[in-house]
């Protein structure tokens, strides 16, 4: 293989893996009693743990990892996200990615995230004030008071919310969301039910949420027109797999 040859393919999965990573984000427009359920308690959802699989047109690149504890009346959700694409088994990009933030009361407290981007560094750090919302020392302009919801996902509490936390970017985003209709997911181990909403402005996804509220699914476009796919390795099946 020529170096030309390498070269291509190396900025090809690269542009196609950046535009994925930059487009990871979050939710939805009218709260329902699930997802003010996963807002108070996402245990009682989730257990502790909550894990997928990350495909790129159907080909494994990472996972995506949710964990949750209590701890008095907070609760400390930690995400973790690595994706490693190689050719020819030889690493071309690495991504990593792991926020620890602090929820009370349904609201975010605090938030730190840090990020390698193939050598990389980036640290995003939030804290909540009483009239305001702290993003790398700045405060921030945000809808609806000080509430705000980070691109975690996981909570479907974000329901109703114009501006997001873009936790790649440490930038607050402007989104329209759209619930489209009830589909049959596929997860591992069988299929659940669950809405799809479609995000639209300043990040355009696909996600999926249960009836409990619980995140089931995402998908997306990556600049390079590849299909990237949030797949569920841990939610409870309505109908078991025949395999």
């Amino acid at each position: 293989m020529t170096d030309k040859i390498s070269s291509r393919v190396c900025t090809h999965i690269f542009e196609g893996t950046a535009a994925m990573l930059f487009l990871m984000v979050a939710i939805w427009p009218t709260v329902s009693s699930a997802s003010t359920e996963s807002m108070a308690d996402p245990l009682a959802i989730y257990g502790e743990r909550h894990e997928f699989s990350v495909l790129r047109d159907g080909i494994p690149v990472g996972k995506h990892l949710i964990s949750f504890q209590q701890t008095g009346e907070a609760v400390h959700v930690d995400s973790f996200f690595n994706v490693e694409v190689k050719f020819l088994g030889i690493s071309l990009y690495r991504f990593d990615y792991q926020s620890e933030a602090i929820w009370k009361e349904g609201k975010l407290q605090t938030i730190d995230v840090k990020i390698d981007d193939d050598g990389t560094s980036m640290e995003i750090k939030g804290k909540r004030q009483p009239d305001k919302f702290i993003i790398n020392g700045e405060a921030r302009e945000i809808a609806h008071g000080a509430d705000i919801y980070p691109t975690n996902h996981w909570n479907s509490g974000i329901v109703g919310q114009s501006q997001i936390l873009n936790t790649l970017t440490g930038k607050v985003n402007n989104v329209a969301i759209t619930k489209t209709g009830e589909e049959t997911v596929a997860v591992r181990g069988g299929t659940v039910r669950a809405s799809r909403y479609v995000y639209d402005g300043e990040l355009k996804i696909i996600s999926w949420y249960d009836r409990r509220g619980r995140w089931v699914k995402m998908e997306f476009k990556a600049k390079d027109n590849s299909d990237m796919v949030y797949f569920c390795e841990t939610c409870p099946v309505e109908i078991g797999s025949r395999e």
